[in-house]
């Protein structure tokens, strides 16, 4: 592994390990749909470490607490910008839970920008699915969900 990845490596598992620790405090939707931007901007477009499924396991506690429309499209926000174009963010997010989470979202998806987000990581997680073989993101409810926006 070159020395620039290494050290791109260890400044992704220390933000990790930052968001970890204040999620403890991010109870409300405003505190946690600013924790969610503060993911987005830090992760966005980097390859994330196997290890770092924290950040998917982060999202997905946060999504209890995104309540509002605006905390749902900050969180549609930070899902779709991770895996956009990351075949490592996919494979870590390509779960029952996270398709859980976004189903559930779609509820609170009502302005254009979060519909958007929710169809597109939708859309990718399907694409990397039918790729792998998964049907996790082929069920009535994703398609219910997706209709529904």
């Amino acid at each position: 592994m070159p020395i620039q990845n290494m050290s791109i490596e260890k400044d992704i598992i220390k933000a990790r390990d930052a968001f970890v620790a204040q999620s403890a405090l991010a109870t409300t939707p405003q505190a946690s749909s600013n924790l969610m931007l503060s993911v987005t901007s830090i992760i966005q477009g980097t390859p994330l470490p196997k290890r770092c499924f924290e950040v998917r396991d982060l999202l997905v506690a946060l999504s209890v607490f995104a309540t509002t429309p605006q905390a749902a499209h900050n969180l549609l926000l930070s899902v779709g910008s991770i895996i956009q174009g990351n075949a490592s963010a996919q494979a870590l997010f390509a779960t029952k839970e996270v398709r859980d989470m976004l189903v559930a979202q779609s509820a609170l998806a009502t302005t254009p920008e979060a519909a958007r987000n929710l169809m597109l990581s939708m859309e990718i997680l399907q694409r990397y699915e039918s790729s792998s073989k998964g049907l996790l993101f082929m069920t009535k409810e994703v398609t219910d969900a997706i209709a529904g926006v």
